[in-house]
């Protein structure tokens, strides 16, 4: 048997090999060889173009490459989709792909080519362009004066000179749209890049987690010194500021490029001169900002745990309840079994001072009508009482110290004539009472009581056609209704707002008068021998919102209000007893409109508040409910 022929000094297997090599060298790309992409063909096309075939050249392409389209530097596709990949060789790729309406049009777009585990990528090789057809192609001008008029520990106003439609030609008119952007200094957070407005403002903001604030609105006039506020951001804290100005052209906006050069500004630190800072504050509960189902709103409550200083809150969350409770060094939060109505005011919380019982009273609507409720949680059950039915709003709740009897104030309406009725719990039977007719919106809050244990509320009335301030009191088996204040001078005021407090025997009311062009806080204080009112101004301004109002039992009052719009956003003012004069302090700069709560002397006889916040524990916008106590 003769055996295979080989060339001398040369196996047959050797010689196999080497043709094999032979082939990978002249065919396919060798495992290890790098992929190279070098130029795109047709390299620009406009948006809105589909099955687009575009020719890719390089080196060391396979069979089943995958290609992707970037814009340069990141990982975002920009609006560019690939459809399908055809292999000609492995010099030549062909990908057909799809550009969207609104595709990245100020970058260029990296190529990125993957197979066999081997990825190349050529940079700036693609560009998309504005599709035209016809109207308006110049964007407005870019801005290049973007600075800081004005500073303070929670708010900055950003100044500029607003372009115009086109550019800065002030025949143009105006330009359409402000896109602000406020972003963290950080050392991980550098200024905007082009690709941080691939997404919309609110997409942004959940994405990027750098993002602080993104504003839109409408420019002025060209060439006018423009003056943007932007509030409720941390103190002593940087930020990068950028803008783009779009027209409103037929064919959709033009957008100019960022301000340049971009704005690093910093926050005051706090508090401001003048003001001090006895508080101490905690988020209770947040929503992440990358979680766009979870909700938080209505008005939080406040109470203390009986025989403890923990706090108990009570708030609206994914629109529903829920109770959060202190237990000495973290928030715990579950959802409430009950059925609250988180709006304004129509519903409260107290805890019953003797047994420690949670208790929540709150209006439960229905198709034919409404009702008050009133639920105790006994260990970890909620009992349910119906106190009342019909045309009912809102609900106050407050217990008596002396007999722990639930108390309940509320607003009846029949026709036209809405009054003002108080509700107690003796045993298993509800006890209601008229207090006042006239009582539109007559929002009685809180509900206390004297040292004898007869409750008091502070409402709203119709006088002779007026709104004025009303104070009503139950002795001896009767109410007894009494105007502290003539109220508030000038224009026609309505009172929106009232709270009342006790301390050392003594009430005092706080209401909030509202006009088109004015609010004003009016504080009054009520002698027993003989019974007199005496009332004063305490604060004036057109954005003063919720208020606030608790008395200690050194007689020492305190009164609390949002100045929302303004550069502080929670005031405390601080009378003690026998003192003529108010003290202020700063609360908070972490405040949220009209999300107001309650206040509560706490068993250690501090003041303690929970209010709606704008940020969570970190600083970053989102809903939040937050509690602070006076040290």
């Amino acid at each position: 048997m003769r055996s295979p022929t080989s060339t001398r000094g040369w196996p047959v297997w050797a010689v196999g090999l080497v043709l094999l090599a032979g082939l990978l060298l002249v065919g396919l790309p060798a495992f290890g060889q790098a992929i190279k992409v070098t130029s795109a063909v047709p390299d620009t096309t406009e948006q809105g173009v589909v099955g687009l075939v575009v020719a890719i050249a390089g080196d060391n392409f396979a069979s089943g490459a995958k290609v992707n389209f970037y814009v340069t530097g990141t990982k975002n596709p920009g609006g560019i989709a690939v459809k399908s990949v055809k292999f000609k060789d492995a010099k030549n790729l062909e990908a057909t792909i799809d550009v969207a309406a609104d595709a990245q049009t100020e970058l260029k777009f990296d190529i990125e080519v993957r197979c066999n585990g081997r990825t190349g990528k050529g940079t700036e090789l693609f560009k998309v362009s504005v599709k035209t057809t016809g109207g308006d192609l110049t964007p407005p001008g870019t801005v290049t004066d973007l600075s800081v008029l004005e500073r303070s520990f929670n708010k900055v106003v950003l100044t500029w000179t607003t372009p115009a439609d086109d550019a800065f030609d002030a025949g143009s008119g105006p330009a359409a749209q402000y896109d602000i952007r406020i972003r963290r200094g950080t050392l991980e957070c550098g200024p905007f890049t082009m690709a941080d407005w691939a997404d919309d403002g609110a997409t942004w903001l959940r994405s990027d987690p750098c993002a602080m604030k993104a504003i839109s609105g409408s420019p002025d006039a060209p060439w006018a010194a423009a003056a943007w506020p932007v509030t409720a951001i941390p103190p002593d804290t940087e930020f990068w500021a950028a803008l783009r100005a779009a027209d409103d052209s037929p064919q959709g906006p033009n957008w100019s490029d960022p301000s340049e050069p971009q704005l690093l500004f910093t926050t005051a630190a706090f508090p401001p001169a003048g003001w001090t800072a006895p508080w101490t504050t905690q988020i209770v509960d947040s929503c992440p900002l990358a979680d766009t189902s979870c909700h938080i709103s209505g008005m939080p409550r406040l109470g203390f745990g009986a025989g403890t200083q923990y706090p108990v809150v009570v708030f609206g969350k994914d629109y529903s309840g829920a109770v959060a409770r202190w237990n000495g060094s973290a928030w715990s939060t579950e959802a409430l079994p009950v059925a609250i109505d988180t709006g304004y005011f129509r519903y409260d919380f107290a805890i019953d001072p003797v047994t420690g019982d949670e208790t929540i009273a709150t209006i439960v609507r229905g198709s034919t009508g409404n009702d008050v409720r009133f639920y105790r949680r006994t260990g970890t059950s909620w009992q349910t009482d119906v106190v009342a039915t019909g045309s009912v709003d809102w609900a106050s709740l407050g217990f008596d110290s002396v007999g722990h009897v639930p108390t309940i104030a509320y607003q009846y309406s029949k026709g036209k004539t809405p009054s003002l009725r108080v509700a107690q719990r003796y045993g298993s039977t509800w006890s209601t009472e008229t207090v006042a007719s006239s009582a539109a919106g007559a929002q009685a809050r809180p509900v206390v009581f004297d040292p004898d244990g007869n409750p008091a509320v502070a409402f709203a009335q119709q006088v002779s056609g007026a709104s004025r301030l009303a104070f009503a009191i139950r002795n001896g088996g009767a109410w007894t209704v009494e105007l502290p204040d003539s109220g508030a001078p000038g224009a026609p005021y309505t009172v929106n707002d009232t709270a009342v407090a006790v301390g050392r025997g003594i009430f005092s009311v706080l209401a909030r008068y509202h006009s088109a062009g004015d609010n004003q806080l009016r504080y009054c204080r009520r002698t027993v021998d003989p019974v007199a009112w005496s009332c004063e101004l305490v604060a004036q301004g057109l954005n003063i919102g919720p208020i606030y109002l608790a008395a200690d039992d050194s007689g020492t009052t305190y009164v609390a209000y949002r100045a929302y719009g303004q550069e502080t956003n929670f005031i405390m003012l601080v009378r003690a007893t026998g003192s003529a004069s108010w003290a202020a302090e700063y609360i908070d700069w972490n405040a949220m409109g009209q999300l107001s709560g309650g206040i509560l002397i706490g068993p250690d006889g501090k003041p303690a508040i929970v209010y709606g916040g704008t940020n969570d524990a970190t600083g970053f916008s989102t809903n939040s409910v937050v509690f602070a106590r006076r040290q």
